[in-house]
């Protein structure tokens, strides 16, 4: 393996030019990488490149096995190029430290979509963010080894579609398989365990791909021990009130999954993106954090030139976008945990059940049913599904000590009611505790009580706010 620092575009492209196996696409190679992490972010971030080749990418020769090893492309080969990056200029590794690191991309010797992971740094200067404005993102630990240098760093594991193995859905259900098999131990999906067990369909062959469809990809992770849920919902024409009624169904889930540190899969006009985090501003306006393995919704529907892997898309942004899908389907994917038997919409059935009541209780004062009824009008209200040994390390932490004598299920649903601003600590009111083993159609016993087993709506923790992302600078 050879290793070696280069400081300037040049210098790169110089350096593809004499040992990539295309020379020919080294400019192009080049413009692909500004282009995918934006122009501006490659020239005022990056200081340094660490150029490394041969280097063994699991997911590529894992590809190259499947296909291009069967190919005339005689000069590609099953290891990859690394490439380093550095907000720092440096001479030697020795210099290389855990602050400048940034993050790195692969590179496959193929002669046309040559990129293959960007595994980068989440931070705020990236997405265009002020000071005021919060980053949180789902990732999972990465642990880089550069010559005798160790980097840990947190990130999200994007991968981009070679087009012919992995196309469209597939590379974005591997990331999303990645995430949840380092983050909460399910079990590892390769990339070939993802068609493997595919049933024929009129699709043709898996691979080459012509592309996967939602249900493949469940069927795939059903065949390899893991659960997936699909929410679809087929849009009216000319229908504005059930079109924007269906949307904010999708929104919802959308909300819950990524505020409950779990990625989901959108689908609309034919592609898919993943949406892994959001921020949030001084005024409490959120944009979603979205992935797009191959660009196309980031170009043509978000009308972003650049960076063509990840951007931030506002919540009012996307609702537009897919109220033009008229006679469209829309549908998201989210994993499941085994063990969740009370699904999202019997919580939010009962929660609003709950929150109706209490603005109809004649015994409650006008103020009371007043803020209620705005509360369910607004749906200021957050649903997170947390692991019960975290829920009870937050209580812990705040000083809660209502449950713990409760021997609680694995997972529980918590529901944060806000008088306001949905998710700001100083207007959160308090919580609903919810059963997720529990009947579907149950709406008494699957409420979690505190000890005293009269109030449903506990007390907010000292205006705390459970957050279940990383946050970054």
């Amino acid at each position: 393996m050879t290793i070696s620092i280069v400081k300037t575009k040049e210098e790169i492209i110089k350096k593809f030019e004499e040992e990539f196996p295309y020379p020919a696409v080294s400019d192009d190679l080049i413009k692909t990488i500004e282009e995918k992490i934006g122009k501006r972010f490659f020239t005022n971030n990056i200081k340094s490149f660490i150029f490394e080749y041969p280097y063994i990418e699991k997911e590529w020769r894992e590809i190259y096995s499947l296909l291009y090893c069967k190919t005339n492309y005689f000069k590609t080969n099953p290891y990859v190029f690394r490439i380093h990056m550095i907000n720092k200029s440096i001479e030697h590794i020795d210099e290389l430290d855990m602050s400048s690191y940034l993050g790195y991309i692969t590179v496959r010797p193929l002669p046309t979509n040559y990129l293959s992971k960007i595994v980068m740094k989440p931070n705020k200067n990236f997405y265009d963010l002020n000071d005021n404005e919060k980053l949180f993102v789902i990732t999972v630990n990465q642990e880089v080894h550069i010559g005798s240098k160790k980097i840990e760093f947190q990130a999200f594991p994007f991968f981009s579609q070679d087009a012919m193995v992995t196309v469209c859905a597939h590379a974005d259900v591997w990331m999303v398989s990645n995430i949840m098999h380092k983050r909460y131990g399910l079990d590892e999906i390769s990339i070939e365990k993802i068609v493997s067990k595919l049933p024929p369909s009129d699709r043709g062959r898996n691979i080459p791909s012509v592309g996967l469809t939602l249900e493949q990809l469940a069927y795939a992770l059903h065949a390899n021990n893991w659960y997936a849920r699909i929410r679809s919902r087929r849009l009216e024409n000319n229908d504005l009130k059930k079109n924007k009624q269906k949307i904010m169904e999708i929104m919802q889930c959308i909300d819950s999954s990524i505020e409950s540190g779990i990625p989901c899969i959108l689908a609309f006009s034919n592609h898919v993106i993943v949406i892994a985090g959001h921020t949030l501003d001084e005024n409490n306006n959120r944009a979603y954090i979205i992935f797009d393995d191959s660009g196309a919704h980031i170009v043509h529907t978000f009308n972003e030139s650049e960076p063509k892997f990840s951007i931030k898309v506002s919540v009012e942004q996307l609702m537009e976008i897919l109220e033009l899908q008229n006679g469209e389907e829309i549908a998201i994917l989210c994993p499941e945990f085994e063990r969740i038997y009370f699904p999202l919409e019997s919580v939010q059935h009962n929660t609003e059940s709950i929150i109706d009541g209490i603005s109809k209780d004649a015994t409650k004062t006008e103020g009371v049913r007043n803020a209620f009824a705005d509360i369910l009008k607004n749906k200021s209200y957050r649903i997170l599904l947390a692991d019960s040994k975290k829920l009870k390390e937050f209580f812990s932490e705040n000083n809660v000590t209502d449950f713990n004598n409760y021997s609680l299920s694995h997972y529980i649903w918590l529901v944060e009611i806000y008088s306001e601003k949905r998710g700001d600590p100083n207007d959160l009111k308090g919580y609903l505790l919810l059963d997720a083993s529990a009947h579907k159609y149950d709406t008494k016993y699957c409420f979690i009580n505190s000890s005293n087993g009269k109030e449903i709506i506990q007390p907010a923790p000292e205006g705390k706010v459970m957050s279940l992302l990383e946050e970054f600078d």
